[in-house]
Protein backbone atom coordinates (compact mmCIF):
# COMPACT_ATOMS: atom_id res chain seq x y z
CA UNK A 1 0.00 0.00 0.00
CA UNK A 2 1.32 3.70 -0.72
CA UNK A 3 -0.04 7.02 0.34
CA UNK A 4 -1.49 9.26 -2.08
CA UNK A 5 2.19 11.58 -1.94
CA UNK A 6 3.77 8.52 -3.21
CA UNK A 7 1.19 7.55 -6.10
CA UNK A 8 1.74 11.02 -6.93
CA UNK A 9 5.21 10.61 -7.39
CA UNK A 10 5.45 7.13 -9.10
CA UNK A 11 3.21 8.84 -12.03
CA UNK A 12 4.93 12.15 -12.51
CA UNK A 13 8.55 10.56 -12.32
CA UNK A 14 8.03 7.75 -14.20
CA UNK A 15 5.62 9.17 -16.79
CA UNK A 16 3.98 5.83 -17.40
CA UNK A 17 0.69 5.61 -20.02
CA UNK A 18 -1.21 4.63 -17.14
CA UNK A 19 -1.30 3.17 -13.42
CA UNK A 20 -3.96 1.10 -12.75
CA UNK A 21 -4.77 1.34 -8.75
CA UNK A 22 -7.21 0.47 -5.84
CA UNK A 23 -7.84 3.75 -3.99
CA UNK A 24 -8.82 2.62 -0.52
CA UNK A 25 -10.66 5.06 1.77
CA UNK A 26 -12.68 4.53 4.65
CA UNK A 27 -12.70 0.55 4.34
CA UNK A 28 -14.17 1.18 -0.12
CA UNK A 29 -12.14 0.01 -2.60
CA UNK A 30 -12.33 1.50 -6.16
CA UNK A 31 -10.52 1.46 -9.38
CA UNK A 32 -8.70 4.38 -10.76
CA UNK A 33 -7.19 4.55 -14.01
CA UNK A 34 -4.58 7.59 -13.43
CA UNK A 35 -1.71 9.22 -15.42
CA UNK A 36 0.07 12.32 -15.67
CA UNK A 37 -0.43 15.26 -18.68
CA UNK A 38 2.62 16.84 -17.16
CA UNK A 39 4.61 17.81 -14.13
CA UNK A 40 1.27 19.19 -12.54
CA UNK A 41 -1.72 17.67 -13.96
CA UNK A 42 -3.05 14.07 -13.96
CA UNK A 43 -5.99 12.46 -16.04
CA UNK A 44 -8.08 10.20 -13.27
CA UNK A 45 -10.58 7.99 -14.47
CA UNK A 46 -12.88 6.13 -11.67
CA UNK A 47 -14.88 3.24 -11.75
CA UNK A 48 -17.60 5.30 -13.19
CA UNK A 49 -15.55 6.41 -16.37
CA UNK A 50 -15.38 9.48 -16.11
CA UNK A 51 -11.75 10.92 -17.39
CA UNK A 52 -11.68 14.18 -14.82
CA UNK A 53 -8.39 16.33 -15.31
CA UNK A 54 -6.83 17.42 -12.08
CA UNK A 55 -4.18 19.53 -10.85
CA UNK A 56 -1.32 17.77 -8.54
CA UNK A 57 -2.23 19.90 -5.42
CA UNK A 58 -6.02 19.18 -6.03
CA UNK A 59 -5.76 15.31 -6.49
CA UNK A 60 -3.24 15.21 -3.26
CA UNK A 61 -5.99 17.22 -1.49
CA UNK A 62 -8.91 15.02 -2.25
CA UNK A 63 -7.41 12.08 -1.63
CA UNK A 64 -5.27 13.06 1.05
CA UNK A 65 -6.46 10.10 3.37
CA UNK A 66 -6.01 7.71 1.30
CA UNK A 67 -4.22 4.64 0.28
CA UNK A 68 -3.42 3.12 -2.73
CA UNK A 69 -2.53 -0.66 -4.06
CA UNK A 70 -1.18 -0.67 -7.76
CA UNK A 71 -2.19 -3.38 -10.21
CA UNK A 72 -0.92 -2.81 -13.22
CA UNK A 73 1.53 0.12 -14.83
CA UNK A 74 1.58 0.51 -18.51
Amino acid sequence: MITTDELIKIIIENHPKIVECQLILNGAFATHFTSAIDKNRLIDEGIDGEKNRINKKDFLSKYRHANWLINQVV
